[in-house]
């Protein structure tokens, strides 16, 4: 049917989808070849134009499993070469109640980049070992930091700029209805 050629398209095979349950004439299925939410990469394609990226995206020759694609290179990251066979190491650590704060502990055998995939959006901040690092993004929509060989600890972080205006907005009320109140006591 209709829905064969966006399987197709996305290239999922029907074998590896399980059902899960359904309600209401609805069916839920779980693909188990997804990619996980949060893994590790040791090449990445560097393509500017979102059209072209989800153009990629879609090339049957594409597998996010091993590579990502980025809209900028990161700062002084080169794919090792060649790249392990091993994969990255990745466990969660903490992920806060509404998500605004996410850490891994990683295991990388050489330089690589950590894909998170959810939504990329202003605002985000990412670090690695508590430094800042540089954060991208990955697959048109999602994030990604590159992170060196070894162990480490990489934190997501949502703190968008309105938010430390609007608190630092409130502590000024906050003192100015302080001096207010003692100034009207004096008298």
């Amino acid at each position: 049917g209709p829905g064969a050629a966006v399987l197709d398209r996305l290239r999922l095979d029907p074998t590896a989808l399980a059902l899960l349950g359904g309600f209401e004439g609805v069916r839920v299925f779980e693909n188990r070849e997804a990619v996980p939410r949060a893994h590790g990469v040791y090449r990445a394609e560097v393509i500017a134009a979102d059209e072209a990226q989800l153009e990629r995206l879609l090339a049957p020759d594409f597998d996010a499993r091993h590579a990502v694609i980025l809209e900028r290179a990161p700062r002084g990251w080169r794919p090792p070469e060649p790249a392990p066979t091993k994969p990255p190491e990745v466990a969660w650590l903490e992920e806060r109640p509404g998500g605004a704060r996410v850490r891994l502990r990683v295991r990388f055998p050489a330089d690589g980049l950590l894909v998170l995939t959810d939504n990329h959006f202003p605002g985000w901040t990412a670090a690695v070992d508590g430094r800042a690092a540089e954060l991208l993004r990955a697959n048109y929509a999602f994030r990604a930091v590159a992170v060196p060989a070894g162990e480490h600890e990489v934190t997501f972080r949502y703190w968008p700029p309105s938010l430390t205006w609007g608190l630092l907005l409130a502590g000024l009320g906050l003192v100015a209805l302080t001096a207010f109140v003692v100034a009207t006591r004096r008298r």
